[in-house]
């Protein structure tokens, strides 16, 4: 997730670089932080899994891209649960999504 800076003002959000942790004032939370391709990331356990309803808005986000696109894309980005079972999950958005439907070859 990238964040400009308008949004870091509006949440009241600022990094502590001696820690590396994100911190939101309002909430008062400090989340640690990595730098990873020039950028600060907060990691994601390796337990993190995307319900069906997530897949969905996943895919309309990204102008309902093709399940083997996705895919690459998760594998690309280095997330650890990348299976072939992952794929079928796609596709199974993919069959559920009627604009998908309507448009297919």
């Amino acid at each position: 997730m990238l964040l400009g800076s308008e949004k870091v003002d509006q949440h009241r959000m600022y990094i502590i670089k001696t820690t590396s942790h994100l911190v939101f004032v309002d909430e008062g939370i400090e989340v640690p932080v990595v730098r990873s391709f020039g950028n600060k990331c907060y990691e994601w356990a390796a337990d993190v899994a995307f319900s069906f309803p997530d897949l969905r808005k996943i895919r309309q986000h990204f102008f309902h891209a093709k399940p083997k696109r996705l895919f690459n894309m998760r594998k690309r980005a280095d997330v650890k649960d990348v299976k072939t079972e992952t794929l079928k999950q796609l596709q199974g958005v993919l069959t559920c999504c009627d604009i998908c439907q309507r448009h297919l070859k």
